[in-house]
């Protein structure tokens, strides 16, 4: 939940750490912390980034419908283990993102 808990400040490395200087080694360490992702992973990644614009917005941003989710595994023609897959990961993914979402806005999360 990196993007979440500490977006502007991940932006602001990536903007300077191929400067040279304090600051721009400092962004580097920081980068370096930030886990790489297989292609494997990254896929559930930008799944979850994908399905992130189907919430429904209310008072607040709900989590992702399961039918979203059905639906991007059938439009990538996915098979039922496959699917079954992305489901599980989405689903345990969005509920850290709200939380952490909660948090960051005072709510503690649930």
């Amino acid at each position: 939940m990196h993007e979440v808990e500490m977006g502007d400040r991940i932006a602001n490395w990536r903007a300077i750490a191929h400067l040279d200087g304090p600051q721009a080694e400092k962004a580097r360490i920081q980068l370096a912390k930030i886990p790489d992702l297989s292609d494997y992973e990254f896929g559930f990644y930008r799944a979850f980034g994908d399905l992130s614009t189907e919430r429904p917005i209310g008072m607040a941003a709900g989590p992702i419908p399961r039918s979203a989710i059905v639906a991007y595994a059938d439009e990538a023609e996915m098979d039922w283990t496959d699917s079954a897959i992305l489901l599980r990961v989405i689903r345990a993914v969005d509920t850290a993102y709200m939380q952490a979402v909660a948090k960051q806005r005072g709510g503690g999360g649930t």
